[in-house]
């Protein structure tokens, strides 16, 4: 029809581009249907279109698993996790507060896929999460020069939380010690914070090579944070498969 032509192409210079390029089948009027409210739908599939492409946007740009949600997680096979624990995640109300939250637990407990699905419930809320491993973190902080790190850090600064995966799983120096605390501390009351670490605080001490620093690092992260010890047998052993069968 000439008069949707005509709208694609205002719709174009207005930029209303999923309109423009029709993105989805254009809304056929409603019998009796004042001109208004079909305006109104049309701009409605535009907002629609636009939010599916955002949070694809943010997805990828996380680096978090998307098939790491709550719904896939079984809070019965770990102790430390309940399922009130949960609910209470999944509603955000933390987040409004600026609070952080660590899991501590070895290998297999669910630390990593729980710190995702925290990641992938905001960024259904419509805000921005970035996934990172700590070691690579500190690689980015350490490396001041770097433009590409820069970039990175400039992004995740921007996001409403920075999951910080596997801490404590190899040693790191004394100056990549005290970039990760300058980190925390730029974050505090900015970003929240969501680690997952196989270390007790207890033992921090050895992995940053400083005691003294250590407890200046965890005083600044549990200010205002949920510590979530988990303890159960490694998912992956429950569930390891084997190449011959019986």
């Amino acid at each position: 029809m000439k008069e949707i032509s005509s709208v694609k192409a205002i719709a174009k210079k207005l930029g209303l581009y999923n309109i423009a390029n029709g993105d989805y089948e254009f809304p056929k009027p409603i019998p009796k249907e004042k001109h208004i409210d079909y305006f109104v739908r049309i701009l409605q599939q535009e907002q629609m279109q636009r939010d599916v492409k955002a949070r694809a946007r943010r997805q990828s740009n996380s680096r978090l698993d998307n098939e790491m949600t709550f719904d896939s997680f079984e809070t019965r096979a770990i102790k430390g996790i309940m399922q009130w624990h949960v609910e209470e995640f999944e509603k955000l109300k933390w987040l409004e507060k600026m609070f952080n939250v660590i899991f501590i637990g070895q290998a297999g407990t669910g630390k990593t896929h729980l710190a995702n699905a925290i990641g992938n419930q905001v960024i259904a809320s419509g805000k921005k999460v970035y996934c990172v491993n700590f070691n690579e973190l500190l690689i980015w902080l350490s490396e001041t020069d770097n433009k590409t790190y820069r970039s990175k850090l400039k992004y995740i600064r921007e996001c409403s939380v920075i999951v910080v995966d596997e801490i404590g799983y190899l040693p790191i120096t004394r100056l990549q010690a005290l970039a990760f605390y300058g980190f925390v501390k730029e974050c505090e009351s900015k970003v929240s914070l969501v680690m997952t670490t196989n270390k007790e605080f207890r033992e921090w001490g050895d992995l940053v090579g400083d005691e003294m620093l250590a407890t200046a690092i965890i005083d600044r992260l549990t200010h205002k944070c949920q510590v979530i010890g988990l303890k159960g047998e490694s998912y992956r052993l429950r569930f390891h498969q084997n190449i011959f069968q019986r």
